[in-house]
């Protein structure tokens, strides 16, 4: 087939889980058909990075992303209107167009936004597409509203919830079928838009991890140390480990005085100061993450907001360290409790699994072994781009039927 791809994210390198994700399906799919890849860049360096995907696309167009700067006149505009403020400040009349000269100038078989923001360039086209939700918005708001407690403040996160929701309805709705990472994503959207749920056009495409991790040598486990992996810069991240490090980890240290955080991924402009003088270790970003979690006793997902699937569990699998999570941090993933995970719900118990993992070394052992057997025998990206190929073949003969 020949595929328009355009994704919200340059996935070279694949340093996220949403990079990761567009970088092995997009391989992926490029295997096997002929593929023009647009992207929005983070950052200059992006610009500079197409020829890694030129030798698996039959063209890459990146441009620069819309920065979002709020504003007053920002927030008057976004008020009148029916599409969240951010999807309406970062708008890119520069991607409007590639887009559709891309689409003047080929004959593209079917279309593919990887993320919400790049649906919104690929909601009214002519053919066949397909929508790659990697994170329920809706879910991801209602739940910031119930972590404020001054009553303005919950009012103003209802609204946008709302506007959220609505939106995320008619974005879903103007697509072919839609895919989400996990059952849970699949049956949230099935409660915001039921009607495309009855009609089957709501798939599963689940996350996946590079399965050469599960023969990666790390270095000797140090059983004080503990790590927490990924960007403050993201809400549902610093929220989690300012929430370790206040209500869990006073109570891991009265039976482990000497232990070790970690907390890695950039944190530019986030206020760290609780973590700091909690007595984290932050390193900011870290090249090649392996060998910190590879060398902990466990990573910790202690997330209290937030959708979609964590690729840093499952990386953390792969490589043989056990996770400590609460149960939506590892939501649609499938682990079960004290088998190819533990999970902890408060902070009481959180801390226990934290502590018994550090403290056994048949426990850890255990766990490891059975997730890295769980994760070789379910979360290999082949099986995750046959998945998106399945939902492609469907929606294209579907299309040409009626």
């Amino acid at each position: 087939m020949n595929l328009l791809i355009v994704s919200q994210w340059f996935p070279c390198p694949p340093i996220n889980g949403a990079r990761q994700r567009a970088f092995h399906l997009l391989h992926g799919l490029a295997a096997n058909h002929e593929v023009r890849f647009l992207s929005f860049a983070q950052n200059p360096s992006d610009m500079e990075r197409t020829h890694e995907l030129t030798q698996v696309c039959r063209e890459v167009v990146v441009v620069p992303r819309t920065e979002y700067k709020p504003s007053v006149f920002n927030g008057l505009r976004a008020l009148f209107s029916s599409r969240p403020r951010s999807s309406l400040a970062t708008y890119s009349p520069i991607m409007a167009q590639v887009i559709r000269e891309q689409l003047h100038a080929h004959r593209f078989d079917a279309a593919i936004a990887l993320t919400t923001v790049a649906g919104e360039y690929l909601r009214s086209v002519k053919v066949p597409t397909i929508l790659d939700n990697d994170n329920v918005d809706t879910a991801y708001f209602r739940r910031l509203v119930q972590m404020v407690d001054s009553p303005l403040a919950q009012f103003r996160r209802k609204l946008t919830w709302v506007k959220v929701a609505r939106y995320e309805k008619r974005l879903v709705a103007s697509f072919n079928a839609t895919t989400v990472v996990s059952e849970d994503d699949r049956q949230e959207l099935a409660r915001l838009v039921p009607d495309k749920h009855n009609q089957g056009v709501v798939h599963v495409v689940p996350n996946g991890v590079d399965l050469r991790l599960l023969d990666y040598q790390g270095p000797v486990v140090d059983s004080r140390a503990i790590i927490f992996t990924g960007a403050l810069t993201y809400q549902a991240n610093l929220d989690a480990a300012r929430y370790f490090c206040r209500e869990i980890l006073p109570k891991i240290r009265s039976s482990v005085p000497d232990v070790r955080v970690l907390i890695t991924g950039s944190h530019a402009g986030a206020d760290i100061t609780p973590l700091v003088d909690a007595g984290a270790e932050l390193t900011g970003f870290v090249d090649d993450i392996r060998p910190l979690v590879a060398g902990s006793a466990a990573l910790i997902v202690p997330l209290r907001i937030g959708g979609g699937t964590r690729l840093k569990i499952l990386e953390a699998m792969a490589l043989g360290t056990p996770v400590v999570s609460t149960s939506l941090g590892a939501a649609g993933i499938g682990v079960k409790h004290e088998e190819t995970a533990l999970l902890a719900d408060d902070p009481e118990q959180f801390a226990s699994c934290t502590v018994r993992l550090m403290q056994d070394r048949m426990l850890r052992e255990r766990i490891s072994s059975n997730a890295k057997s769980y994760v070789a025998a379910n979360f290999g990206w082949n099986r995750c781009v046959e998945a998106l190929e399945n939902v492609l073949d469907s929606v294209v003969i579907g299309k040409r039927e009626v």
